[in-house]
Formats: structure tokens, C-alpha cells, sequence
């Protein structure tokens, strides 16, 4: 997560154009792949659906 940093660091002081940011971010690997993405999205949901069973159970005893 250096990179990243980096670049949005030298992006806020004006030495990366605004429209280049994306493409100085693919560059530098800084961007999340599609499985780093599924990932993420596969541990969202199972705690979103944790959270919900969680709150059925509440209102049901309730």
C-alpha cells in the first residue's frame, strides 16, 4: 500500500495530472485486482449476512 500512497501523495502536490492518476496508479500495481475485489466483496457479504440473521433473531425474540 506504499504506492498508493505515494502517488496520491504526489498527485495532492500537483506532480501527477489529474487525468494521469488512474493510469499512474495501474502502473504502479497500486489497484486492486479482481480477485483481491471478489475477495473483499465474499467477506462484505458473508458479515452483512451475519449482521442481518443477527438483527431477524433480535426482532423475532422481540
Amino acid at each position: 500500500m506504499r504506492a498508493r500512497d505515494d502517488i496520491l501523495e504526489w498527485a495532492a502536490q500537483g506532480r501527477i495530472a489529474p487525468g494521469d492518476l488512474r493510469r499512474a496508479l495501474e502502473v504502479g500495481e497500486a489497484l486492486p485486482t479482481a480477485d483481491e475485489w471478489r475477495g473483499f466483496l465474499d467477506r462484505l457479504f458473508l458479515f452483512l449476512g451475519a449482521v442481518a440473521l443477527a438483527t431477524s433473531v433480535v426482532f423475532f425474540l422481540a
